[in-house]
């Protein structure tokens, strides 16, 4: 059949333009590949470079501090490799400082310049009592010391410093004080000034190998922030920081953050806000809130509010706060290897959330709540932890139904406990069980066959010598005891409820 000449001329049209479209197309996927390595230097703009450059450069930085660097305009496949010693710092330094004397008192002070906006914390109490000053975003670091940010100029003392906001104090508008005894002509004196070190929406960034300091996100915010999915940072000191180190928020969807190290951040180590998807593996999160944010408002090691979160084989240690911490209504969030101690606020916490699997983790030494605390959510599984119950407790499922103002709390349902080894500690009151804190009690939980403890296994410390008979103590928690805490009851009594029948209670090795 011969074609009309209009048919074929409109079907080699088509043919061209699919052509076209598919030469676009393939262009487009090996564009990251193509695009080129720029190293810079200090003091090298950074935001400039990636202006200038195509998307999916590598911007390889060498060794020296890149001065109030802040990258927000990232384009999709950028890279950003550190060379040991490559260190992006979000303050200017502060020199000149002359002696002065006020209201009778010696300070030093030097110009601070126009202060950073600091957005309304949006609580009453987003700082603890001896810390008002925790919110503004600007720190002052005193040879890489936090020092404290006090709000009048009376309360400056030696190691802690005063913003004059408004010249009213006394002082003179927008310059900082320090106490005379701190000799600040002899120290690198530096305030936060960048908000952010990285911070957008841009798709498949990578950030690896540096030291990231002293920016000054406000609270709930972070110095590293992706806003586009699909994010790598990996193996970076991540350090001084107002607000979080690195918080992945809406729109940073299946980021991966490997192998940094978190420390002495102002409220945070990190966290998540709404997002989908994500890993969190091998971090070493310590020493965070550092700025005295009120852990009851949202502070400590880490804080995830998204969906289908792996956090696993991190290190998570002397946060004043949670150590790990999943909350505000989040689902399948697992916590899975990971060692958490020595956190104010508890080891791992799943609070007002679904479907938590906090399996395989080792949890100890951790105060104010239990090592692991599952709190007005459903559907938990727990199993296969190591934890040394304390006098904060071993393994706690709460139901806070009706006590919560406007949050969404999930009643106790479909929650087991089972296969974890919990040791029972000299300091230890209660190892394991339920609570019910329903403003309006509900015993049914309790009869809830799905709600399960089995096959755990319970050992005292070698540090006890208790009697025989020190082993039937109550140390589980299970029915109502309206207005007086937790309802204790003997190894007998856990038993005879039906739980753990497939359990062990045994003396550890060496104990008599």
């Amino acid at each position: 059949m011969i074609l009309p000449r209009v048919f074929v001329q409109r079907l080699s049209t088509r043919v061209a333009i699919a052509g076209l479209i598919a030469a676009v197309i393939i262009a487009g996927a090996d564009l990251y590949a193509t695009a080129a390595t720029v190293t810079l230097s200090p003091p090298d703009n950074i935001q400039n470079a990636v202006h200038v450059n195509p998307p999916g450069t590598t911007f390889a930085l060498r060794p020296g501090i890149y001065r109030e660097a802040s990258v927000t305009s990232l384009k999709d496949g950028d890279s950003f490799i550190g060379a040991p010693g490559a260190i992006m710092d979000g303050a200017k330094q502060l020199n000149g400082w002359t002696r002065v004397s006020v209201n009778g008192s010696d300070y030093w002070t030097a110009p601070g310049g126009l202060p950073l906006v600091t957005p309304r914390c949006g609580s009453p109490h987003c700082c603890l009592a001896s810390y008002p000053g925790c919110v503004y975003v600007q720190n002052l670091y005193v040879d890489n010391i936090d020092y404290q940010h006090v709000i009048s100029l009376a309360a400056v003392t030696r190691g802690a410093w005063y913003y004059d906001f408004d010249g009213t104090d006394g002082g003179v508008q927008n310059n900082i004080y320090m106490a005379a005894s701190d000799q600040p002509n002899s120290h690198m004196v530096e305030l936060g000034h960048a908000i952010y070190a990285f911070a957008g929406a841009a798709s498949n960034i990578t950030i690896k190998n540096l030291v990231i300091e002293k920016y000054s996100a406000p609270i709930q915010l972070a110095a590293v922030q992706p806003r586009g999915p699909d994010w790598l940072i990996q193996n970076n000191e991540i350090r001084l920081n107002h607000g979080f180190g690195v918080k992945a928020v809406p729109g940073g969807d299946n980021v991966r953050v490997l192998g940094n190290k978190l420390h002495h951040n102002g409220e945070m180590g990190i966290g998540t806000g709404r997002v989908t998807g994500g890993l969190w593996d091998a971090n070493h999160v310590s020493y965070n809130n550092i700025d005295g944010v009120n852990p009851d408002f949202e502070a400590g090691g880490s804080k995830f509010v998204g969906h289908e979160i792996v956090i696993s084989n991190n290190i998570v240690h002397d946060n004043y706060g949670p150590g790990l911490w999943t909350d505000g209504g989040a689902t399948h969030n697992t916590y899975d290897h990971n060692t958490s101690y020595n956190n104010f606020g508890g080891g791992i916490r799943y609070e007002i959330s679904r479907y938590g699997v906090i399996k395989n983790n080792t949890v100890y030494g951790n105060s104010k709540n239990a090592q692991i605390v599952y709190t007005g959510s459903d559907h938990g599984r727990i199993t296969g932890n190591l934890v040394i119950a304390n006098r904060s407790g071993g393994i706690f499922v709460q139901n806070i139904v009706g006590n919560r103002g406007r949050d969404i709390v999930y009643k106790i349902v479909d929650t087991q406990v089972t296969g974890n080894t919990i040791i029972i500690s000299d300091q230890a009151q209660i190892a394991a069980g339920m609570l019910d804190y329903a403003r309006t009690p509900q015993p049914e939980i309790f009869s809830d066959p799905t709600n399960v403890f089995d096959n755990n296994v319970y050992k005292f410390s070698h540090q006890i010598r208790f009697a025989s008979a020190r082993l039937d103590g109550p140390f589980w928690c299970w029915g109502e005891n309206p207005g007086r805490g937790p309802k204790r009851v003997t190894w007998s009594d856990w038993h005879a409820s039906g739980h753990d029948r497939n359990g062990t209670l045994a003396r550890s090795p060496g104990d008599r």
